[in-house]
């Protein structure tokens, strides 16, 4: 799994506080980001603003906006109703991002919400993100990126009503296109994908199948936290039908302390070499720079627990892995944690 401080889904919280990502998803980005540095000689100015670059991947097959398309299978379990307003906040344990069509079924998805953005990327290829829709809290923007600004030889012109909201279709030098709107009064959407023929028609149709769902999160695994912590983000990352790692992000508001979850199934787990027992398991400790991360193998998947200590001081990192074991031991499985279908709804006391 990821050894870096890099996020998940999103950018980094805060200055002082970088979420841990702690499954392949992390991966994920790191290697869409190398291709696309390969590709744009601009990429090192843009990684410094983002962490998420999208890949400038091969365009895919002409798509007529008046032929039949595939709809994209909502991710994971059935999902509650839409929003039809934005609130100024999401919460991971009760929200959720569907997109209910793509111009041809993609293998690779992932999906995630943070308290300022849902996010969903589609693609061929494990890596890289052909399709990538964001959705903003009420107030709040979606990442910036560096490409779509005029300083970058980025244009904009006037798009097509969705869902009568105005829009604005972006393109960039580097052959990206994004598409922006608002999704509910006050709330902004991107849909950012290659150039292709038909692109405007496939971003908006992938923008009028976007939105924001009441959907209570459902876990495998029930955990105990300290009480202060709340829920920050979560992450989930597929491969047609098969569920491959998802992760949460929990952070306590008055310290900005992190506490994050990983599970990865164990046919993609990268290394783990036990040197400790937790829960009459093998496990792994170790410290990766400000971070305490503890890993426990299950039969099937294995967790890993990601925690840091604010303020920082010499103690920080005993603290963190104290903390990250008494988390580590309080997780007891009462699901398949690979069929999310059977999950129930979320325990996290």
């Amino acid at each position: 799994m990821d050894e870096t401080t890099t996020r998940l889904l999103f950018h980094q919280v805060s200055a002082d506080a970088p979420v841990p990502a702690v499954v392949d998803l992390g991966k994920i980005v790191r290697r869409a980001e190398r291709k696309r540095r390969r590709h744009r000689r601009w990429a090192a100015a843009a990684a410094a603003v983002s962490v998420l670059v999208l890949t400038s991947a091969v365009a895919l097959v002409a798509t007529g906006a008046d032929r039949t398309q595939p709809l994209a299978r909502p991710v994971g379990p059935s999902q509650g109703p839409n929003l039809t307003t934005a609130p100024t906040a999401f919460d991971p344990l009760r929200n959720a991002i569907r997109v209910n069509w793509l111009p041809t079924e993609l293998p690779y998805l992932t999906q995630g919400v943070s308290r300022t953005e849902a996010s969903f990327t589609a693609s061929h290829r494990d890596g890289e993100m052909e399709y990538w829709v964001r959705l903003a809290a009420r107030g709040h923007t979606t990442d910036f990126d560096l490409e779509f600004t005029p300083k970058m030889g980025a244009t904009s012109v006037e798009g097509p009503e969705i869902n009568g909201e105005p829009s604005r279709w972006y393109s960039a030098g580097t052959k990206r296109r994004e598409l922006r709107w608002q999704w509910a009064p006050g709330a902004e959407g991107r849909v950012t994908l290659d150039d292709q023929p038909d692109a405007l028609d496939i971003a908006v149709r992938i923008a009028k199948s976007a939105h924001v769902t009441e959907t209570a999160l459902r876990l495998p695994y029930t955990v105990d936290l300290p009480p202060s912590y709340r829920a920050l983000q979560n992450g989930f990352g597929t491969r047609r039908e098969e569920l491959r790692a998802y992760d949460m992000t929990f952070q306590d508001s008055a310290t900005g302390s992190i506490i994050g979850i990983g599970t990865a199934s164990n046919t993609m787990t990268l290394d783990f070499e036990p040197n400790t027992v937790i829960s009459n398991r093998p496990g792994q400790t170790k410290q990766d720079g400000e971070f305490a991360r503890l890993r426990i193998r299950q039969p099937t998947v294995q967790f890993e627990i990601s925690c840091n200590d604010r303020p920082k001081t010499a103690g920080s990192v005993v603290a963190a892995t104290k903390r990250c074991r008494a988390v580590a031991e309080s997780i007891t499985l009462v699901a398949d944690p690979l069929d999310w279908e059977d999950w129930p709804e979320a325990t996290v006391r």
